[in-house]
Parts: C-alpha cells; structure tokens; sequence
C-alpha cells in the first residue's frame, strides 16, 4: 500500500509544477508583472473577472436588481414539508458544497463503491486524478480509505501496470 501512496505522490510531484505554471501565467514573465495594476492579476482572475461584467450587462445586473427578493426569500419562517426553512436550505447546501461536509461526502462514496463491488466480488478501480485527489487535505482520505479497505479479506493494492499483468483465477 505504501508504494501505491509513494507512486501518487511521485506522480503528482511531477503535476504540480505545471499547473503551478498554469495558474500563475502570464505573471511568471517580468514584462508582464511590471505592468501597472494589470501585472499583479493572472489571466484565470482576469479571465473570471471579464465574464462577471459581460454576463452582468448581458442579464441587465440581475444579482442587484433581485438581491432584495432573494433576501426575503431566505428570510421566509415558513418550513416547507421537510421542516427546513429556506435559510437552513441554503446554509446546509452551501456548506455541503464547500465545506467540510463535501469531503466528507468523497470518502463515504468511496467506501460504499468499495463495499458494493466487494460484495460481488467485483474489481475495484478507484480512478484518482488532480481534479480528485489533488489538494492536501484528500491524501488523508486516501490514506483512510486503504484502511478501511485492508481491513477485508482478499484484497489486492495494485497499481495499473500490475493489474495489465495479471491474468485472473
């Protein structure tokens, strides 16, 4: 298990320095960033920022000319059939989204596609990319989840050059 965890670390060692570069561009040339104020921003802020004020004109400010509805919306008391008021609503999915709770939510799924193809002894393949597996606090799930997992019997780590050579039972 630990050479699967050492081979995703050297395998993202390698990534990081390109999406680094990604993020950062065109800030990384001097030219750029001797540029008043428009040198301290990247081209993925400026980009963003340039979208927020086309589609702002575009929809006519439909975030300011609806924002007081959407505050007295919030603001209802009434509880729908679940007993969740609007304001409950918004706050749970928002963290759910964002927060804490979205982590969570990563290693639950994983261990009950895990439990589902043990069951029927099917492989599992659990598939992690940047987009997954790529920020600090996820190695710890990872690391949480091959615990969880070593704890059935039957179980083979492997990475995917081992698995082109196995030939089955």
């Amino acid at each position: 298990m630990n050479s699967i965890l050492q081979t995703i670390n050297d395998f993202y060692a390698n990534i990081v320095p390109i999406g680094d570069a990604m993020w950062g561009f065109p800030t990384n040339f001097e030219w750029y960033t001797k540029i008043p104020i428009l040198g301290n921003f990247t081209f993925a802020v400026l980009l963003l920022l340039g979208m927020g004020i086309f589609f702002s004109i575009k929809f006519n400010l439909v975030q300011f000319r609806f924002f007081k509805r959407g505050l007295k919306s919030l603001m209802k008391k009434k509880r729908d059939e679940t007993g969740v008021t609007p304001l409950a609503a918004f706050m749970l999915s928002t963290a759910m989204r964002v927060g804490p709770g979205n982590i969570i939510g990563v290693l639950n799924n994983w261990k009950d596609e895990f439990y589902g193809y043990y069951h029927y002894g099917l492989c599992y393949v659990l598939q992690i990319d940047p987009q997954t597996i790529g920020n600090p606090g996820r190695i710890g799930i990872l690391e949480e989840l091959f615990e969880y997992m070593s704890k059935f019997e039957d179980i083979w780590f492997a990475t995917g050059k081992e698995m082109t050579g196995w030939e089955g039972a």
